[in-house]
């Protein structure tokens, strides 16, 4: 792999008994031919890590080749070991735009997510995650946000045959009384006519934010408590969690968050659900991410350890 990686936190150790670490994960994933893995002992080392825009010789892939057990020996990776969540903030569209002396389009961003989608099918992820936009990206005023949401309706009407075809069972999370009234009507229809698809479960994030999800959550949780439909002493991670916006998936939070686009932060992104989450980052902006970005996060991801806090 000639990848040049830098730590950019503390790396924990690797503990004394990987293989109770792994009986750990997977009994908390439930993860398929657990007991052919739990013969085999898998070596992670858990950290943040960055990448540099020098990345894996990836061979070309797409959805459909036949031999993709050969692919996954012949990159390195293990189809037992991958995650079952992925999210991704696919960030610097704007910056590529001007990095390339052009008005600034979301078309590319949006082609970057439906790659983004096609990669999670191909290499077997059932829930998938991107940011899409921030409630903080509205403040950015009318203009800004209009040319998202229109071209965002576009690209929904443009590609919802395709959606379907694909088995994608696409919604969204946030504050959906935010968005203009076209585009939560093209948003329902989609919700809709994929709700019943089971090969993948895309959530987009759009007008979200961490810290109001969780404000939201705990604001219902204490009218619930004040009308007497749950006692205080009820209240744990398992409730809390259903009043999340992520609340109606049955999914696991995500294993892994990729980011694009260099920057080293999570921009109020899942902030609950990424507690246990293992991190990458690459400096690659979000047009140009590739199918060779998301094989070396893969990577990165299963050369670690999850110790989940322990």
């Amino acid at each position: 792999m000639h990848t040049l990686l830098r730590q950019t936190s503390l790396i924990i150790s690797k503990p004394p008994n990987v293989q109770a670490t792994l009986e750990h994960h997977l009994l908390k994933h439930k993860t398929s031919n657990t007991a052919k893995i739990l013969t085999k002992e898998k070596k992670h080392y858990s950290s943040i890590i960055c990448q540099s825009k020098t990345h894996t010789d990836a061979v070309a892939i797409t959805p459909g080749d036949n031999d993709i057990e050969d692919q996954y020996e012949s990159l390195g990776l293990r189809r037992e070991w991958m995650p079952n969540h992925v999210a991704v903030i696919l960030d610097g569209t704007r910056r590529w735009s001007k990095a390339n002396g052009k008005p600034v389009n979301y078309q590319p961003f949006f082609q970057a997510n439906t790659l983004f989608a096609d990669l999670c099918l191909r290499w077997g992820i059932g829930t998938a995650t991107t940011y899409i936009y921030s409630l903080k990206n509205l403040l950015r005023g009318y203009e800004a946000n209009e040319l998202l949401f229109r071209q965002l309706q576009k690209y929904l009407d443009d590609n919802f045959d395709d959606i379907k075809r694909k088995g994608i069972k696409l919604w969204m999370i946030g504050e959906k009384s935010a968005l203009p009234e076209y585009l939560r009507h093209t948003i329902e229809k989609v919700e809709e006519g994929t709700k019943n698809n089971t090969k993948l479960e895309l959530m987009f994030a759009l007008c979200y934010g961490g810290t109001d999800e969780m404000v939201k959550a705990t604001r219902s949780i204490c009218q619930k408590v004040k009308e007497g439909v749950i006692d205080p002493e009820d209240v744990n991670d398992e409730l809390f969690e259903k009043e999340l916006w992520t609340g109606p998936s049955r999914a696991p939070n995500p294993d892994l968050l990729i980011r694009t686009g260099g920057r080293v932060r999570v921009s109020n992104y899942l902030i609950w659900q990424l507690a246990q989450t293992e991190l990458y980052f690459c400096d690659t902006y979000a047009p140009d991410f590739k199918e060779a970005d998301f094989i070396d996060a893969l990577k990165s991801y299963q050369q670690r350890e999850r110790t989940f806090g322990e």
